[in-house]
């Protein structure tokens, strides 16, 4: 049986590679990690398409409207200019970024909390 929650790190878009401690504490809340870095569009659509968050720091529309059961998008960016926000609020996707996404990430556990968030469950 797989994961309960499916977690896509587009790390073409993104950067730095998946680290072993984003796959334990993903783990724990029964999600599984995906890095994701070749640019192949209908790769990328195929493996997004039930992803419950995408790490990403660009998210234009096709990204967001291939992702229906997306719940959040987060980049490690200091803005927005990347993401689609237009698109991801008409589809009711939360937005977050950070600066020092890994070290907050760690620190406030913020996937494994919107993993588990019954807020954020559809």
């Amino acid at each position: 049986m797989g994961k309960k929650y499916k977690v896509v790190k587009l790390s073409k878009i993104l950067g730095s590679a998946v680290t072993t401690w984003q796959r334990e504490e993903l783990a724990k809340v029964d999600a599984e990690l995906i890095e994701i870095s070749d640019g192949n569009k209908s790769e990328l659509v195929e493996t997004i398409k039930d992803a419950h968050i995408i790490l990403s720091g660009m998210a234009p529309r096709w990204i967001i409207e291939a992702a229906p059961k997306c719940m959040a998008i987060i980049t490690g960016n200091v803005g927005f200019d990347g993401i689609d926000v237009v698109a991801a609020t008409e589809n009711n996707i939360l937005v977050v970024n950070n600066l020092h996404l890994s070290g907050v990430l760690k620190k406030f556990q913020i996937m494994p909390s919107l993993c588990s968030s019954p807020v954020l469950r559809r």
